[in-house]
Formats: C-alpha cells, sequence, structure tokens
C-alpha cells in the first residue's frame, strides 16, 4: 500500500508560516492573502487532527506538536525544491548560473569571460553577485565561488586562488608623497579601509609585527570594489587581494609600495552542490575556470 500523505499545498503554506513564524510574511512569500494562509493551515489541523499553531495576542507561536511536523517536513521540502530548481535549470542546458562576490566577479571573473565567449561560444554566464555564506540547502546556482577555510560541508569544492594581501595605492599617489618603501610612513598616510574585509590591516601588519597606524584622514567604504577604486583614484593607501589585483598591478593601474605580502589561511574555493546533476556547459564552464586559476596563480 502507498504511504499515505497530506494535501501537499497546505503542507507548503504551513511549512512557510512555521518557518518565517508569522501569517503576514508568509502571506507575502506565497503571494496569496492572509485569509487564504489562514484557511490551508486549517486545512491541514483538519487532516492531522492536530492543533499545529497556538494564536495569542497577535502573535502565532508552534504547538509541540507543531514544531515536531515543521522539523520532520522541513528536509524533504528543501530537497523537492532543489530538485525541481535544478530540472528547470536544465531546461536550458548551456546556461551556468555562478554566484561570487562583487570583488572577485570586477576584478578577476569578468576580465575573463571574453576569453571563455572564444573558448565555448555556446555557454550562457548568468552572474549574480552576493556577499552572505553558502548554505547547500538554500542553493539556486549551478556554481558558488567562495572565500574561506577547506572545510565546505555539502559541497564539492576546488581551490582556485590564495587569499594574498599587500598594500596597494596609485603610481601618482606614490610619487606625490615620496614613498620610499618604510612602513612607518604609513602614520602620516590615510588608510583606506573595506567593510567586509576589516582584518585586512590588522592581519597585514601584525605578519610585519606592526602596529595599525593611528588613522590620519581615513576613509572607508561598503565594498573592497570601491576601496580599491578610491586607491586607483590616489585617495590613499589600501590593502589589496593580490590575486585579484594582478591586471590592475601589470598594467601600472596599482602599484604595491611596501612588502612583503601576506598569504592567509583562506583562499577562494570553486564550490558546486554534492551530487547536484551537472550539465556539459557547467562542466565545461568549471574546468575553465580552474585552468585560468591555475594560470593567474603562475603569474603571481
Amino acid at each position: 500500500m502507498a504511504e499515505k500523505l497530506p494535501p501537499l499545498n497546505p503542507l507548503k503554506v504551513f511549512e512557510a508560516v512555521a518557518r518565517l513564524n508569522s501569517v503576514t510574511k508568509a502571506s507575502r512569500e506565497l503571494f496569496i492573502t492572509q485569509a487564504a494562509v489562514s484557511r490551508q493551515v486549517y486545512v491541514l489541523e483538519d487532516y492531522l487532527q492536530e492543533q499545529l499553531f497556538v494564536h495569542r495576542r497577535g502573535k502565532i507561536t508552534l504547538t509541540d506538536e507543531g514544531r515536531f511536523y515543521f522539523e520532520a517536513i522541513s528536509p524533504s521540502l528543501k530537497k523537492i525544491a532543489r530538485a525541481t530548481d535544478q530540472l528547470l535549470k536544465n531546461k536550458n542546458r548551456n546556461v551556468v548560473r555562478v554566484r561570487t562576490y562583487p570583488t572577485f566577479a570586477h576584478y578577476w571573473l569578468v576580465p575573463r569571460l571574453p576569453l571563455l565567449r572564444k573558448l565555448h561560444p555556446e555557454i550562457e554566464v548568468h552572474i549574480v553577485t552576493e556577499v552572505q555564506p553558502a548554505d547547500p540547502t538554500q542553493v539556486s546556482n549551478d556554481i558558488i565561488i567562495q572565500l574561506g577555510e577547506e572545510n565546505w560541508h555539502g559541497f564539492v569544492a576546488t581551490k582556485l586562488l590564495e587569499d594574498r594581501i599587500a598594500p596597494i595605492c596609485s603610481p601618482e599617489f606614490k610619487e606625490s608623497r615620496g614613498l620610499t618603501g618604510d612602513v612607518e610612513e604609513l602614520s602620516r598616510l590615510p588608510l583606506l579601509h573595506s567593510d567586509y574585509r576589516r582584518r585586512d590591516w590588522i592581519d597585514w601588519l601584525q605578519s610585519i609585527n606592526g602596529e595599525e597606524p593611528s588613522p590620519k584622514g581615513a576613509l572607508h567604504f561598503r565594498s573592497s570594489v570601491l576601496t580599491y577604486q578610491a586607491a586607483q583614484h590616489g585617495l590613499g593607501v589600501a590593502i589589496g587581494q593580490l590575486e585579484l589585483l594582478g591586471e590592475e598591478i601589470a598594467a601600472g593601474r596599482l602599484v604595491v609600495p611596501y612588502g612583503p605580502p601576506l598569504t592567509r589561511p583562506l583562499a577562494y574555493y570553486l564550490l558546486h552542490v554534492e551530487n547536484a546533476m551537472m550539465p556539459t556547459s557547467s562542466s565545461r564552464f568549471i574546468e575553465w575556470l580552474i585552468g585560468e586559476a591555475k594560470a593567474s596563480a603562475a603569474h603571481s
């Protein structure tokens, strides 16, 4: 005998209400009215003959039975969503969806895409930029490029680039300030900081037994892209990710006035979900990307 399943639409609505802890938020996510959300929950409660939520003073709370049921069904619904998303994406097998950081995309990935177009003109790349950590249960992209250490639970991980950092500035700034390479000069220079890489200055200075100088007109930016652009426009000295800025340095748009570089115990990794279907276009993209990373590292 086939196992008995509850009505699936009410199940989906129940999961959203339980996860968001709100009828209002669930209605917005599902694009239905709050009344429709409540009706679907009542249908499921009637089917199970159990009360799943308690309503008190305008707030909704899971009962013990509701919490047990939510924790039991939630992983299965996530698997269904991932499998459905994978099949829908594979309708167009030439599309490769890539999620990475804005800085990685701007300075490293996008400049290399013309070569990919020459080698594989059939591949259509969709790039999404995001700074939040990847979650294998919530992935909607074929490939993720993320900074971290070696342990990537739920992902197949391939190391791409080291996180190698050192001070950078424009050649005009170096010349106008008469920089000699003595790190004590930093105490009289404006330092540029990226909010998403707050430890860069601290880690590099500690690596040379130095101390962070008192700010002299320091500037703070939300992203590393803006920080590096500020350095390129002569606003001060930033800490740069040398593996990403290789072309800027080779072209003379940025220089490295102080050394030595620090290689931190982090790296950029190429990730894809374990046991996920891998279309030929994604496999080709991964092969190309790994080859470009090896060539980039060899020239750094």
